[in-house]
């Protein structure tokens, strides 16, 4: 079974990827703190780590940045959530290490198939068209 961590502080956005992970049968761990995502990511060694923090931007760049410098969390892909009219954060986002950046609001169909391509058994190391 494929573990993600969410760290999400939005309870509506929170909400649509519990339901979405939580019918496809994905352990889901959550947490509405930056910090404690940051340490979960490293002693849990997750499959993927989506991230959503609204209003918190600098917190997220860190996390990021903080994450990828780590060799345990280095290899865990991370999906950025930003706002629709956001492109300087997901440029930010990305340039820090996030593989993929989407942005709200979610389109199902591009969250799973997004989810699929990190979750597969026979991914490769690459980045997913955001």
């Amino acid at each position: 079974m494929f573990t993600v961590l969410l760290i999400e502080n939005d309870n509506l956005v929170a909400a649509y990827i519990q339901g979405f992970l939580k019918a496809r049968k994905i352990n889901l761990v959550e947490t509405m703190d930056v910090w404690l995502g940051s340490r979960l990511a490293r002693e849990l060694e997750p499959d993927l780590i989506v991230v959503h923090l609204e209003f918190q931007p600098l917190e997220i760049y860190t996390l990021i940045k903080k994450l990828k410098q780590s060799s345990i969390s280095n290899p865990i892909p991370i999906i950025f959530i930003g706002a629709q009219t956001d492109s300087e954060s997901k440029k930010i986002a990305l340039e820090l290490g996030a593989d993929t950046a989407l942005t709200t609001p979610l389109k199902s169909s591009f969250l799973k198939t997004v989810i699929d391509h990190y979750l597969s058994p026979n991914l490769q190391p690459n980045r997913c068209p955001a």
